[in-house]
């Protein structure tokens, strides 16, 4: 099922996002905030993982260009702002482009008279969730 690929592929760039940005972040409370948002991340991503084959999930996976393209756009970025408002942009800029993409999925399938796994509303819940922790931040 393509949709759950997505939620593997989008869950999977958001934790590489964080993982990329988080050396960057002085304010404790929003380091919390993101530690969290990545673990549920991480427990999304299982889930998805486990309805996946082994083959469909590798492929899936963040590749390492990618990877180190987002490192770099992170450290270029943080260095002419490291505040916490410039972090908790960044983040909801990825965090809008993830819901972007699996709302896509979401239409696609009901367009095809189909119904979209559980899994793909329980990340658009913690999405949304997570862009109303991070506007505290701007």
């Amino acid at each position: 099922m393509s949709i759950i690929k997505e939620i593997f592929k989008d869950t999977d760039m958001g934790i590489n996002a964080i993982n990329s940005i988080r050396s960057y972040v002085e304010n404790e409370e929003l380091m919390h905030r993101v530690l969290c948002q990545r673990e549920d991340l991480k427990k999304i991503r299982e889930q998805a993982e486990s309805m996946l084959t082994d083959n469909d999930a590798k492929e899936c996976q963040t590749g390492r260009l990618r990877q180190a393209m987002v490192k770099t756009n992170a450290f270029v970025t943080m260095m002419f702002d490291k505040s916490s408002d410039h972090i908790a942009k960044m983040l909801i800029e990825g965090t809008n482009m993830g819901i972007d993409s699996l709302q896509s999925e979401i239409n696609a399938l009901e367009k095809d008279g189909e119904n979209a796994p559980q899994l793909a509303f329980d990340l658009m819940d913690t999405y949304q969730k997570n862009l109303s922790e991070l506007r505290s931040f701007l």
